[in-house]
């Protein structure tokens, strides 16, 4: 929820989210799944990237002015997912969708 509430928040107007997901592998007691979250938003520095998922971590100081947050939510998110055994990341150059 995170992740799309994102999407949400930092997208333009009249802007896109594209989200998909695979099922990239079953077996007797689990299912793997693949999720991709795809916007047309303000976007982020190389820099950030980098550091998204650091606790505190903001796009710019006045995004938080601007946007509202804390820079808690990614790093929450990624340990939660970490907690339940799944691995979350950030992909530069993302295939073309829009």
């Amino acid at each position: 929820m995170n992740i799309i509430s994102n999407a949400v928040k930092y997208n333009k107007e009249k802007g896109e989210i594209l989200l998909s997901y695979y099922e990239t592998q079953v077996d007797d007691r689990h299912i793997l799944f693949e999720f991709h979250c795809k916007d047309t938003g303000v976007g982020m520095s190389k820099e950030f990237q980098d550091h998204i998922f650091e606790l505190f971590t903001q796009e710019t100081g006045g995004a938080r002015s601007v946007y509202g947050g804390t820079g808690l939510g990614m790093p929450i998110t990624k340990k939660l997912i970490e907690k339940m055994g799944g691995t979350i990341k950030l992909e530069r150059n993302f295939p073309q969708l829009f």
